[in-house]
């Protein structure tokens, strides 16, 4: 770890508004268990340990699609970029002047296309 880095690697940022008792009690309601398998193999097992865990699944599910993302290899310079651009939006719609919108005229539906035979058919033969 670098001298003076204020979020060593792994840190996990909470967020003040939703930090509270429950959340915490939320995100750390799993724990990693070792059991005895069929084959008499150990195997690691996640184990609830409380109820409620919503939260726990909220913050997996965003960390996969961070990952999905290619987020874990972006460099200092593009995370420097993502702020500026982040605060740049801030500044952006906080200046923008309100502006009604109407909703546009309704387009005409065209009719469905009937298919002889259905989606997997031709009009000559079947493709099972």
């Amino acid at each position: 770890m670098e001298s003076g880095d204020p979020f060593p690697p792994g840190y996990v940022h909470l967020p003040e508004h939703t930090a509270g008792e429950e959340y915490c009690k939320q995100i750390t309601a799993e724990q990693l268990v070792t059991r005895a398998g069929k084959n008499g193999f150990r195997k690691l097992e996640w184990v609830k340990t409380r109820d409620r865990n919503e939260a726990l699944d909220c913050r997996v599910y965003a960390r996969a699609a961070t990952a999905a993302m290619g987020m874990d290899g972006w460099s200092s310079r593009r995370w420097d970029a993502m702020a500026d651009a982040m605060g740049a939006a801030v500044v952006a719609v906080e200046a923008a002047p309100v502006v009604p919108v109407s909703a546009p005229p309704p387009q005409p539906v065209a009719p469905a296309i009937a298919r002889p035979g259905g989606y997997f058919e031709t009009s000559r033969q079947s493709w099972f």
